[in-house]
């Protein structure tokens, strides 16, 4: 992604109608399991803003989950790799 792409992802983000609700109902929100129902937590190898000992500990925290990593994406793995993202997906609703 250019970094004008990026800007301009992030700008039509921050100007949605729900965000800035959202991220003041989540400041101070810690989950905690068990999980309720199967979990896939897919993790970037290159991601710069939830680094790779955030993964770590949601390994800790969610033991139950079904835990990878996405090889060669960052933080917005949907753009990095469409394809890898879709395989996981569909291989997460098959558990």
């Amino acid at each position: 992604m250019t970094p004008g792409a990026a800007y301009a992802s992030m700008s039509v983000l921050l100007a949605c109608e729900g965000f800035h609700p959202v991220l003041e109902a989540m400041e101070g929100y810690s989950f905690r399991g068990p999980l309720a129902s199967p979990a896939t937590i897919a993790w970037g190898t290159l991601d710069g803003l939830l680094l790779p000992t955030e993964a770590l500990r949601a390994r800790r925290e969610l033991p139950e989950a079904r835990h990878l990593w996405l090889r060669g994406c960052g933080h917005i793995p949907m753009s990095d790799d469409p394809v890898q993202v879709a395989r996981v997906l569909l291989e997460g609703s098959r558990d």
